[in-house]
């Protein structure tokens, strides 16, 4: 054992100043926990440490490397130096258990215990600069348990990968996990969908960007949104607000402009080593401007049929897209078998607020010398409940 030791004399440490952070920290939200309360941006040039339980405070490394130890006692704090104070924007009691910076020096990692379990809140760093003087909260939360009274035990940064990080819980899970603070900030999912067979998922984001995933978040494929869109064309953005699959490469794409309700239903179709493939419908569901929701379109498959049911959160009227040959078209109906909301009492109209498709049914319904088994169960804003029938390519089915 004594071979393990050894003098060294021109390796040294010295103490510099110190600089009083906080008082008395409250040790009664923390058991047995030993926190972590202190990290460093080096590229920043920041330094965070907790305050309690529900502040964090900032401090230019700069002004600490500043601190002249030659002309003063070291023993006399250091109350006058500059800092920031963040209130931390989250549920109490909390108990702050570890502060951690990844390796580039941008995101800051604070894992806490909150009467809801544990939890790690993403922050931008750049937030924390002195200089700053917004208020700034998490760019991202994670529940890293569904335990409600598992603590976080520890969280590493991978130190070569900026983007990744792994984390344990007093309940034995062991999580990694993968961020992007720059695709957080500008490309929010705002609509997704699995394929049919459950093997990719497909989501649309606040940028109109389309993008292909495995079920273990490998990204496959990433389209941009069209730049050909007639009925947008002087409109400067797009999001994307509805999503559905076709087929492997075939897929149901809504957008509506980012400052705007108006809609367009386009097919995509991609094919590997082929640029992608644009087919518009317009605006099929005519939508109006008298609903309050925000724009939303929502794609109900019937696929042993080969058609799909299209509702607008800002119309009244259901429209059906169907597949003939090899072709999807708009389908054109009587006037009296389409899909339209009732009128209120005051016989304004209503918009659907979920739609949803019922097999179970083993009565049949004759409409004229048709029978349907299939039931469309749906509801409005205003909670109406009523039943029409209607007809659809020598099938029918009806609708609540």
């Amino acid at each position: 054992m004594a071979d393990a030791f050894i003098d060294v004399a021109d390796f040294q440490f010295r103490a510099l100043h110190r600089v009083r952070i906080f008082n008395e920290p409250d040790g009664k939200l923390y058991d047995s926990i030993c926190p972590s309360w202190i990290t460093v941006s080096s590229r920043y040039g920041i330094i965070v440490c907790a305050s309690g339980y529900n502040k964090l405070i900032s401090l230019r490394s700069s002004d600490v490397h500043r601190l002249n130890t030659s002309k003063t006692d070291i023993n006399v704090e250091v109350t006058d130096i500059q800092t920031k104070i963040t209130n931390l924007q989250v549920e109490q009691p909390a108990a702050l258990v570890a502060l951690s910076c990844n390796c580039s020096g941008r995101v800051l990692s604070v894992s806490m215990r909150t009467a809801s379990g544990a939890f790690v809140y993403l922050y931008d760093m750049c937030a924390f600069a002195v200089d700053y003087i917004e208020q700034r909260g998490p760019v991202y939360s994670l529940r890293l348990s569904a335990d409600p009274n598992a603590q976080p035990c520890a969280l590493k940064w991978n130190p070569q990968q900026d983007a990744i990080f792994a984390v344990a819980t007093s309940d034995g899970l062991l999580s990694c996990y993968s961020f992007n603070i720059e695709a957080i900030q500008s490309n929010k999912i705002s609509r997704q969908k699995w394929s049919p067979k459950g093997k990719q998922l497909i989501v649309g984001d606040i940028s109109g960007y389309v993008k292909q995933y495995k079920p273990e978040m490998i990204l496959v494929r990433v389209t941009p949104p069209p730049t050909d869109v007639v009925s947008l064309k002087d409109e400067n953005a797009l999001r994307c607000v509805g999503i559905s699959w076709l087929a492997t490469t075939d897929f149901l794409i809504a957008y509506s402009p980012k400052t705007g309700r108006k809609v367009n239903i386009s097919k995509l179709c991609v094919k590997k080593d082929a640029p992608p493939q644009w087919t518009h419908f317009d605006d099929i569901n005519f939508c109006g401007d008298k609903s309050t929701f925000d724009q939303r379109i929502e794609f109900t498959q019937l696929m042993g049929w080969k058609l799909v049911l299209c509702s607008s959160s800002r119309s009244s009227e259901i429209a059906v897209l169907g597949k003939i040959d090899s072709e999807w078209k708009v389908w054109t109906l009587d006037d009296n078998g389409r899909i339209e909301m009732p009128l209120d009492a005051k016989h304004c109209e209503t918009y659907p607020v979920g739609i949803s498709v019922d097999v179970s049914s083993i009565l049949p319904v004759k409409i004229g010398v048709l029978f349907t088994l299939i039931v469309l169960a749906q509801t409005n804003d205003h909670s109406f409940f009523y039943r029409k029938m209607n007809s659809v390519h020598k099938a029918s089915f009806c609708w609540t």
